[in-house]
């Protein structure tokens, strides 16, 4: 996604806190944007990418098909994000 790629790209310039409210503004399977709320979060268990185990977190989404296909297609993989904050470490849906 675009949106995603802007963010990682200026995650250095923002606070961890303004990283993860911007990660968290769009669905990771259409990319539509959403406004985080109560509504439309949903928690997950989705497999590791690497097979190990399993992480378990809360994902936005614009519609209800869009849950089943994360539990359809999507891992789990985590990254190091650099911010204002310092190093932190993120669970990314991939």
């Amino acid at each position: 996604h675009l949106w995603s790629t802007w963010v990682l790209d200026r995650a250095s310039q923002m606070s961890a806190s303004t990283f993860v409210e911007l990660m968290g503004g769009f669905c990771a399977v259409s990319g539509s944007i959403v406004r985080p709320s109560e509504y439309n979060r949903y928690r997950v268990t989705l497999p590791t990418a690497d097979g190990a185990g399993f992480a378990r977190g809360f994902m936005h989404y614009c519609c209800w098909p869009c849950v089943c296909d994360t539990q359809d297609f999507i891992h789990a993989d985590s990254k190091t994000i650099e911010t204002t904050d310092g190093p932190r470490r993120h669970v990314f849906a991939v």
